[in-house]
């Protein structure tokens, strides 16, 4: 008894030291990933902010100032998001993706190369959904833009509008480029929607293959019942893992979107330079002379 008892504490004290790493993993995670996406965006809208101030003034002319401020506000935001968030659960993920099929293949290798059989629909399914979902991303972004450009005009010159009794127009236009913005997004809804069903149903399929193939193995003594039960618990664990990396891959793919509209500023190139130039050789003196002028009221 006082062995088992030992044996006993043992095990609790490892768990308890394992759970305690955990956490403290955790929090690391947590600060380092948010501290780091914090200075990437930092860094990134000063890198937008500077790229804006050194365009030549026609493209202020061709631009509106709402949709720089979007690209400063909510396009930093969203690749934010992604950089602390999306990154570091993309990270766990794929982590315990490929652990758990390294389990697999030591289980049972035939049982594995099954349930691989469904991962090149899936790599397939989600290289055309990120094409798609980066497209209406960036269509998002556009018309989110165009929103914030009627709304600044009209909060600017709010004393215009309201001299010429012009509010609930002003507002119907704006409620119509945010409805514009919402029918995207439902667009996009029901592409993310259709590809986390389909996801779904390959990893279910899967998994009846696999119980179907391992049932016929058991059957034939090529495969005991608890190496089978082992097999699916990995199995479930592995597809919730694929799941969720699905998932970050769409987020992911909507911040390259966001990304695309921020880095076409920054890599823009000034028609006409700011600084540099070529230098006078002799420098104006300045002086001025007015001769013969005159002047006088009507």
């Amino acid at each position: 008894p006082d062995e088992r008892q030992a044996n006993l504490t043992r095990a609790v004290l490892l768990l308890a030291l394992f759970t305690t790493l955990t956490a403290l993993f955790t929090f690391f995670r947590a600060v380092l990933f948010t501290i780091a996406g914090e200075l990437v965006v930092v860094r990134l809208r000063h890198m937008l902010f500077t790229a804006c101030v050194r365009q030549e003034i026609g493209f202020f002319d061709g631009t509106r100032t709402g949709e720089l401020v979007n690209r400063l506000s909510s396009d930093a935001t969203t690749v934010t998001d992604t950089v602390t968030v999306n990154v570091s659960m993309a990270l766990r993920f794929a982590g315990t993706l490929v652990i758990g099929v390294g389990f697999l293949f030591g289980i049972s290798w035939k049982l594995t190369l099954v349930m691989c059989t469904v991962f090149p629909l899936i790599i397939v399914g989600a290289w055309v959904y990120g094409r798609y979902v980066r497209r209406l991303s960036r269509a998002v972004q556009d018309a989110l833009a165009r929103a914030t450009e009627v709304a600044q005009e009209v909060l600017m010159s709010i004393r215009t509008v309201r001299s010429f009794s012009r509010e609930l127009d002003e507002a119907a236009k704006y409620d119509a480029r945010v409805l514009e913005a919402f029918k995207v997004a439902r667009k996009r809804a029901f592409v993310g929607g259709t590809f986390g069903g389909a996801s779904a149903w390959i990893g279910g399929m899967a998994v009846v293959l696999v119980l179907w193939y391992g049932g016929t193995l058991v059957v034939s003594k090529g495969l005991t019942a608890g190496t089978l039960t082992s097999f699916i618990l990995y199995v479930v664990q592995t597809s919730f893992a694929l799941a969720g990396l699905s998932g970050v891959y769409g987020e992911l793919m909507k911040a390259v979107g966001a990304s695309e509209r921020v880095f076409e500023i920054i890599d823009r190139e000034p028609r006409v330079r700011f600084d540099g130039g070529r230098r006078l050789r002799r420098v104006a003196k300045g002086r001025v002379a007015f001769e013969r002028v005159s002047f006088a009221y009507p």
